[in-house]
């Protein structure tokens, strides 16, 4: 364990964090202090540019989804960034079918 590591996790142990036996708050505060910022730079920097392309829908979605997992954007935010890499055909769609459900 290196300093910087033990220093976050050694009070834990002392002060029996209640962390320690719920895995999943452990796991999301462990990655809070610990989580490489260039991770999120690059994922944020990949999915500006992410386009749909010629490819299906579907790939693109995948491709979203998996950089999407490692940005803390909010859920509009990600929206927003998901409809603008879209196909103007598909964009179109989209815009033409959340008119008809607000006149309806």
């Amino acid at each position: 364990m290196t300093d910087t590591t033990f220093s976050w996790f050694g009070p834990l142990i002392r002060k029996k964090s209640p962390l320690l036996n719920i895995f999943k708050e452990f796991i999301k505060d462990f990655t809070t202090c610990f989580k490489n910022t260039d991770i999120v730079r690059i994922a944020i920097n990949k999915i500006r540019h992410l386009r749909e392309g010629d490819r299906l829908s579907l790939a693109y979605a995948i491709d979203f989804h998996l950089l999407a997992y490692d940005i803390p954007w909010d859920d509009q935010a990600l929206m927003d960034q998901f409809h603008f890499g879209l196909r103007i055909d598909v964009k179109d769609s989209f815009d033409i079918s959340r008119r008809s459900q607000i006149t309806h």
